[in-house]
């Protein structure tokens, strides 16, 4: 299953555009710490916490920094401010989709949006 995606603004000392994982399962909202680093997030405090991931597997017990982001829509017409986690790796890799896939997909009338052709 593909997770929902979304272009939003995130801002701190600088503004970027970026595209936001919805994780309508997910308890917390979290951000890569080298993107809080790149846009100058400022800290809010700290927060001791495990992850339950799937399976019922629990990670150790970690402190983690947390932040206060703004984020809104690249049109300007919302923003809301909330509190997000620093974490070094929010996922791992995902391969890329590769060219026979996308003619399969185009053939039986299936599109994915902002996608290139990565037949390479």
């Amino acid at each position: 299953m593909l997770g929902e995606t979304i272009l939003v603004e995130l801002s701190g000392e600088k503004n970027v555009v970026i595209r936001a994982l919805i994780d309508s399962g997910a308890q917390r909202s979290f951000i890569k710490r080298d993107m809080a680093r790149e846009i100058g997030l400022k800290s809010v405090g700290k927060e001791e916490m495990c992850h339950g991931v799937f399976g019922g597997t629990k990670t150790e017990i970690k402190e983690h920094i947390l932040y206060n982001v703004n984020i809104g829509s690249i049109d300007k017409k919302f923003s809301t401010k909330m509190i997000v986690i620093e974490e070094n790796n929010i996922c791992g890799y995902i391969p890329k989709v590769n060219g026979s896939l996308m003619v399969r997909l185009k053939q039986k009338g299936i599109v994915l949006t902002e996608m290139t052709d990565n037949s390479d």
